[in-house]
């Protein structure tokens, strides 16, 4: 607490180390019961008190999040462009069968879209 004060940093985060350092396993379960069961464990986890009992690695912490998750892999830039490109796609052909059109200056795969084509 003392280095953080030292350090410059905000009185929360020095309230923050005490009150981690005071919490007993008891607190530690209280706090985290009403959590999902596989979150719960995991935080319990990351806040021991001994080293040794925390994740060595954050591999070892990506990994039981994401089992938590229910995900096999990780899901990074590429994946997200990858679904956001398909929620287009799909969005576009809903608004096709409607019969709706894209708003003005909306592009897609590159070329610029007339607001003007007939629906049919």
């Amino acid at each position: 607490m003392r280095r953080a004060l030292l350090a410059g940093s905000p009185p929360q985060v020095a309230d923050a180390i005490w009150r981690a350092a005071a919490y007993t396993q008891a607190d530690l379960e209280a706090l985290t019961e009403p959590l999902p069961q596989g979150l719960g464990l995991v935080l319990r986890r990351l806040l021991q008190p001994r080293p040794d009992a925390r994740y060595q690695t954050a591999r070892e912490l990506a990994t039981d999040l994401r089992r938590w998750l229910g995900e096999g892999d990780a899901y990074g830039q590429e994946e997200a462009a990858a679904e956001l490109h398909d929620m287009a796609k799909r969005a576009h052909e809903v608004m096709l069968e409607l019969c709706m059109r894209r708003p003005r200056g909306l592009q897609a795969s590159g070329e610029a879209v007339s607001t003007n084509e007939p629906c049919g």
